[in-house]
C-alpha cells in the first residue's frame, strides 16, 4: 500500500499526526509501515519552499497556500498481513497450543485452516472441538496484530498403577489404639486402656490385593500410552501364620496369640498375659512376648526374647526384651547416688533394654537403651536414654514435650519440643555412637591391612630367595603355589582399601545427617558431644534444626 501525494499545504504534519490520519482511514486495519514515515517528512519538507514569519499560518486555516508536485510523491505506507498460526506441542505429545498473530487488513484463520495444520501435524486425538470455535471467534473481534493462545488440544496421561494393598482384619498390638475405658457409672477409668486382642488358630488376619496397571493414557498422536503395572508384592510368611486353604490372598492364624504388624505380613506370637508382675508373680523370664495388663512393681525383672507390653506404669524395675518395649504410662526411677553432684547413670533404679524401640508416656531417672528408637510422648527427665537410631520426646511439631536433664546418645537424630530449662539444667547429648563404631571398624581394618602387608612382604622375600636356586619340579610347583598366594594376599589388600574407602564415605554421611530438632525452646546448659568435638549452648534459642559441621554448630530457623 503507497501514499501518493500530488499537493500539501504547510505547516508539513508531523509522525504522530500522519499516523493517526492513516488509522482513520478506510486503510487503518492495515500494517502501518512507521520506519517510512521520517522518509515522507524528510521528503515533502525539501520539496516545500520556505515560509517567512509574515506568511505563516494557522495549521487550522482552510486558506493555507497549497504546494503543487509536478510529479506525486509515491511511498510505501502500510501492507496487508495474513493472519499467522503456529501450533507448538510439548515434548511428551500431551498438548498442543495455537499461538495465532491476528491479520493486518489481510486473510484471517478459518476452522478449516486450523484442522489442516492440525492434520499436519497428525494430531488427532483429544481434540478440543469448542476450542477451535473460540479461536476462529476471538480472531475476528480482536485488534489487529492482537496475540492470541489457546490449547486445541490435548491428550491424556496413564493412571499410575496401584500398589499392592495389604489390609488387615485384626488390629495389631503396635497399632492399638489406648483409650481410657468407661465404667458403669459413665465415669472413666484412666487406668484401664482396654482390652489386648488375641487370635485363634484359623482367624482371618490380613488380605493381600495384587497389584494392577491404572487406566491407558493417549497422546495427541492417538498412540496409547500405557499404565506400568507395579511388581506384585507377595505375603511374608512367618510365625503363627498360613495361607489359608480357601483364598490364596488371605493370611489366617495357626495358633493362639498377639498379632503383630510386619512389613508384608503379620505374625501371631506366643504371648504371657499378666496382671501385675510383683512378688505376687515372681521375676518373670519368658521365651516370647509378655503383655503386663498393670504395672511392673519396685525392683522386679521382666525377661522376654520378644516384645514386653505393660498397660501402666514400670517403678524402679527392669525389663530387658529381644524386641520393642511399650509402657502405656511412666517409667519412675531414682537415683542411689543422691551425694554426687552430677547424675549418675550407673545408679539409676528403671532400667528398660529393647533389642529394637522403647515407648513410654514419660521417663525420668531411667536408663532406656534401644536398638533402633526411645520415643517418649510427654517428657524424658534426667534419663539416660541410648538409642542406635533416634531420641524423640513428643510428635513432630509439639512445642511442649520436655527433655530435661541427664545423658543422651543417639546415632542420627534428636528431637524434642523443649530441650533444657530456663534455669540451665545441665544436659549431654552425644550423636557420636555410630561414628564410634565405624572409626572402629577402620582401627580394625587398618591392622589387619598393616599384618597382611608384612605378610605379602615376607611372601614377595621368599619367592626372590627361591628364583636364585636351581628350579627342579619339585621347587617350580612350590614356586607356583607362592605365586598364587603372593596374588591372593594382593587381591585381599585391595579389597581391605575399598572397604576402608566404603566405611570412610559412610562416616562422612552419618556425620552431615546428624541433626537435632527442637520445636518450642533450648536452653542454655545444653552440651552437645560428638567425638572429640564439644558444642555448648550459650543462649536461649527458638524452634530450629541444629547441625554440626567442622566444629560450629549451626541453628537453622531460629529466631
Amino acid at each position: 500500500m503507497e501514499l501518493r501525494v500530488y499537493s500539501f499545504a504547510q505547516p508539513i504534519p508531523d509522525a504522530d499526526t500522519l499516523k493517526q490520519l492513516f488509522l482513520e482511514s478506510e486503510f487503518g486495519a492495515c500494517f502501518f509501515l512507521e520506519e517510512n514515515v521520517p522518509k515522507i517528512i524528510k521528503a515533502l519538507s525539501g520539496l516545500a519552499p520556505p515560509l517567512k514569519e509574515e506568511d505563516k499560518v494557522d495549521e487550522n486555516q482552510e486558506d493555507a497556500e497549497l504546494v503543487l508536485l509536478a510529479e506525486p510523491l509515491i511511498s510505501p505506507i502500510a501492507e496487508k498481513r495474513d493472519a499467522q498460526l503456529e501450533i507448538r506441542v510439548t515434548p511428551d505429545k500431551l498438548q498442543a497450543t495455537a499461538h495465532l498473530v491476528t491479520a493486518w487488513g489481510g486473510k484471517n484463520i478459518g476452522k478449516q485452516l486450523i484442522v489442516g495444520a492440525l492434520e499436519e501435524l497428525n494430531i488427532n486425538k483429544g481434540v478440543k472441538k469448542a476450542s477451535l470455535i473460540k479461536l476462529c471467534s476471538e480472531s475476528l473481534s480482536a485488534a489487529p496484530g492482537g496475540e492470541i493462545e489457546m490449547i486445541l488440544a490435548e491428550g491424556l496421561s496413564p493412571e499410575p498403577g496401584i500398589p499392592t494393598q495389604f489390609n488387615y482384619l485384626v488390629t495389631p498390638l503396635q497399632d492399638r489404639v489406648l483409650v481410657p475405658q468407661e465404667r458403669d457409672d459413665g465415669s472413666v477409668d484412666m487406668h484401664d486402656m482396654g482390652e489386648i486382642e488375641m487370635v485363634n488358630p484359623g482367624d482371618k488376619l490380613l488380605m493381600r490385593t495384587p497389584s494392577k496397571a491404572g487406566a491407558d493414557g493417549f497422546n495427541i498422536e492417538g498412540e496409547v500410552l500405557p499404565s506400568i503395572k507395579p511388581d506384585d508384592i507377595e505375603f511374608v510368611i512367618e510365625e503363627g501364620v498360613e495361607i489359608s486353604e480357601d483364598d490364596p490372598l488371605l493370611l489366617v492364624a495357626n495358633k493362639m496369640g498377639v498379632p503383630l504388624r510386619i512389613t508384608n505380613g503379620i505374625i501371631v506370637t506366643e504371648v504371657l498375659p499378666l496382671d501385675e508382675v510383683n512378688l505376687a508373680s515372681g521375676n518373670i523370664d519368658f521365651d516370647g512376648t509378655v503383655i503386663v495388663k498393670h504395672n511392673v512393681a519396685k525392683g522386679m525383672l521382666v525377661k522376654a526374647t520378644k516384645a514386653v507390653v505393660v498397660g501402666g506404669t514400670v517403678e524402679s524395675a527392669t525389663i530387658e526384651a529381644g524386641g520393642n518395649i511399650s509402657v502405656a504410662k511412666g517409667v519412675i526411677g531414682s537415683e542411689q547416688n543422691v551425694d554426687n553432684r552430677e547424675l549418675d547413670v550407673e545408679s539409676l533404679t528403671a532400667r528398660l533394654i529393647a533389642g529394637e524401640s522403647i515407648k513410654v508416656q514419660f521417663a525420668q531417672f531411667s536408663c532406656l537403651e534401644a536398638n533402633e528408637n526411645v520415643e517418649a510422648t510427654s517428657q524424658l527427665l534426667h534419663c539416660h536414654a541410648i538409642a542406635k537410631n533416634s531420641v524423640l520426646v513428643g510428635e513432630r511439631g509439639q512445642k511442649k514435650p520436655k527433655l530435661v536433664g541427664g545423658v543422651i546418645e543417639a546415632h542420627h537424630h534428636v528431637a524434642a519440643g523443649t530441650i533444657g530449662t530456663p534455669a540451665g539444667s545441665k544436659i549431654t547429648i552425644c550423636l557420636s555412637g555410630k561414628i564410634n563404631e565405624l572409626h572402629a571398624e577402620l582401627t580394625k581394618i587398618a591392622k589387619e591391612k598393616a599384618d597382611k602387608e608384612l605378610f605379602l612382604e615376607d611372601l614377595v622375600y621368599a619367592s626372590k630367595r627361591m628364583q636364585l636356586r636351581k628350579m627342579v619340579p619339585e621347587l617350580k610347583e612350590k614356586q607356583d603355589r607362592l605365586v598364587k598366594t603372593i596374588e591372593h594376599t594382593k587381591t585381599e589388600l585391595g579389597e581391605m582399601q575399598e572397604s576402608e574407602a566404603a566405611i570412610e564415605t559412610e562416616m562422612q554421611e552419618v556425620k552431615d545427617a546428624l541433626q537435632v530438632e527442637v520445636y518450642g525452646s533450648i536452653y542454655p546448659g545444653v552440651a552437645f558431644k560428638i567425638c572429640k568435638d564439644s558444642y555448648l549452648v550459650k543462649n536461649e534459642m527458638a524452634s530450629s534444626t541444629i547441625r554440626f559441621d567442622d566444629q560450629e554448630m549451626t541453628f537453622n530457623g531460629a529466631s
